[in-house]
């Protein structure tokens, strides 16, 4: 197709960022150049539409440098809001992936994987840095709630862990659904979020994944 001048894209439901994917191709012979038409994943398409619904801007921004009407006159600075907050179901985190790096992509637009392999369904990524195509910068801030009553949505990332604190992974609840597809700890945290009628965003809608040595894996679409 490539020497008949096509363009090819991929439509993904990876819970990654299209940036970390894109780069995974590699991994299968495939290289980044070869699809013209980019990739596009589920994952991107959910920090995206976070951004836009959800985040607001940090309370130490503003836009006073910025003359939009071309009067001379400097923007009123930015009202700080409270951030939102998101009840996490997300991955644990490994050698192999760092869902914090997911959630940074969310409120930075940067993945600066440094030291690990970032935020995909158990992938294994390239140390290395993205930002999205407007070089990055905040978009706003996302609490993580440690409850259901206290949450203004569901981030459905991963099916793994709820976790309850965005610096200490040790401070979260093993769901016991990725293996197992154990209901107990999940119906009724997802009962009480329905219960508030709260709104849900899901990075990978798969419903099943196979896993190395014939696993097969629940993921967050089931």
């Amino acid at each position: 197709m490539l020497d008949q001048n096509k363009k090819l894209a991929i439509l993904s439901n990876t819970s990654s960022s299209s940036h970390v994917a894109l780069r995974k191709l590699k991994k299968y012979g495939l290289r980044e150049d070869m699809f013209a038409g980019g990739l596009v994943s589920s994952g991107e398409e959910c920090a995206k539409f976070v951004r836009d619904t959800y985040c607001h801007p940090p309370p130490n921004y503003n836009n006073n440098e910025k003359d939009d009407d071309g009067d001379g006159d400097k923007a009123k600075p930015l009202k700080p809001k409270t951030p939102k907050k998101a009840l996490w179901l997300t991955w644990k985190e490994s050698e192999l992936q760092n869902p914090l790096q997911y959630l940074s992509y969310i409120t930075n637009g940067i993945i600066d994987d440094n030291n690990n392999g970032g935020d995909d369904d158990h992938g294994n990524d390239d140390d290395t840095t993205f930002t999205t195509s407007n070089g990055g910068g905040y978009y706003g801030e996302i609490d993580i709630a440690t409850s259901v009553e206290e949450a203004d949505f569901i981030l459905l990332h991963g099916s793994e862990v709820w976790r309850i604190d965005d610096d200490d992974d040790t401070n979260s609840i093993d769901l016991n659904f990725l293996y197992n597809e154990d209901y107990s700890k999940i119906d009724p945290l997802l009962n009480e979020a329905a219960e508030r009628k709260l709104p849900m965003v899901c990075a990978n809608p798969d419903l099943v994944v196979g896993l190395p040595g014939g696993v097969v894996g629940n993921m967050p679409g089931e």
